[in-house]
């Protein structure tokens, strides 16, 4: 049978595991979207990894939470925030440093508090089940906060996380876009299970009433993170499951054994014009319709390869016929493509809040500056 504690160290082992995966997977990619988000989750499950060990050492290693105090604090306050950030970043939502702010400031001060007060006595605080220390008894209030702390910066970002998941549903109709982030629904309940831990170690502090319900939590946290992990490494969010280009096999006619080869005459040269003006004009037609179903524009890492093998050419025929049909090379066409769309998306996203940069997303582009680039050179 499974020791209590050692199933509190399950998430622990789970959020590294996934912080190391997730740090391979940015290192593989060139998107600079994919990256930020993959750095975002990052962060986000070495924090999951710091307030785990942290109630660990609350619970049976009163002298390593000690020592630590500043960076359990920052851990229990900045997890909040660093999963509010995740949220912004897959739903598109604009996300401020000032967010940073509160941890940080209220971590320093700590710090600084808790050095001015000897290391024994707070190590009586915690071993004395939070009692406060007759000497020092404002700085025990305040140093036995650590969990209120965490329970109040949950209270405030769980709304905010959950208004960033239901306003990326709510553009995404608008916009009848099949990334409706089932996955980050899941997630956002089991995170929302976890408010209750904060609850049970202010009620029962290191006594083994808690146990149970810390349990349940390190399970459900263990959870989110294997479902995160699993869609992020994927791309299961806006601009990363693009439309796939899929290029069904033709099937190859029996070669037949050629003994003589006889070479066709070469036509004459207003044949050849002729010849040349039809496979353009059927060549506009198959690309645009192409476009206007498919939107392969879109994905930002396309490219041409790719495109001439769903049309049905060679690399270099289609950028010749790019060229020859459009008077422009095959990075000025696509870019156009996604210049247009745009504007589609300014139109209908004028009254929502999302940033130019995120619109550029959305249009294809692999960053702003990429955005600008394509409209001074229109």
């Amino acid at each position: 049978m499974i020791s209590p504690a050692l199933i509190i160290w399950i998430p622990v082992v789970v959020a590294f595991i996934c912080a190391i995966f997730t740090l391979m997977g940015w290192h593989n990619t060139t998107s600079e979207y994919t990256r930020k988000t993959m750095s975002s989750a990052m962060w986000f499950y070495v924090i999951v990894a710091g307030v785990f060990l942290a109630w660990i050492c609350y619970r049976w290693y009163p002298v390593a939470f000690v020592a630590a105090y500043p960076l359990c604090y920052f851990c229990m306050a900045f997890m909040a925030v660093a999963f509010y950030r995740l949220t912004c970043v897959i739903s598109g939502t604009r996300f401020s440093p000032i967010h940073y702010l509160t941890p940080i400031l209220l971590s320093l001060f700590m710090l600084v508090w808790s050095s001015l007060v000897p290391f024994e006595v707070k190590v009586e605080i915690i071993e004395g089940y939070a009692k406060p220390d007759s000497d020092y008894p404002i700085f025990s209030r305040f140093f036995t906060s650590i969990l209120a702390t965490m329970l109040v910066f949950s209270l405030i970002y769980a709304p905010l996380c959950i208004k960033n998941y239901y306003l990326y549903r709510k553009n995404e109709e608008v916009l009848a876009a099949p990334y409706m982030l089932r996955w980050l629904r899941i997630v956002l309940i089991l995170v929302g299970s976890t408010i209750i831990i904060p609850i049970v170690m202010l009620l029962f502090g290191r006594k083994e009433g808690g146990i149970p319900i810390l349990n349940l939590s390190a399970i459900s946290v263990s959870v989110f993170c294997i479902i995160m992990i699993e869609n992020v490494l994927k791309g299961n969010y806006p601009r990363h499951t693009l439309n796939r280009i899929v290029v069904p096999k033709e099937k190859e006619e029996p070669k037949s054994p050629i003994t003589t080869q006889i070479l066709p005459s070469k036509p004459k040269p207003e044949q050849a014009v002729k010849a040349n003006k039809d496979e353009q004009s059927d060549f506009k037609q198959k690309i645009e319709q192409y476009f206007r179903k498919e939107k392969p524009y879109l994905n930002p890492s396309l490219k041409l390869e790719e495109l001439a093998k769903a049309l049905g050419y060679s690399r270099n025929r289609l950028s010749a016929l790019i060229n020859l049909t459009f008077q422009m090379n095959y990075n000025a066409y696509i870019n156009n493509w996604r210049l247009k769309e745009m504007e589609i998306l300014n139109r209908k996203l004028r009254s929502h809040n999302i940033s130019q940069t995120e619109i550029a997303y959305r249009a294809g582009f692999g960053s702003y500056h990429s955005y600008l680039r394509a409209k001074t050179k229109q």
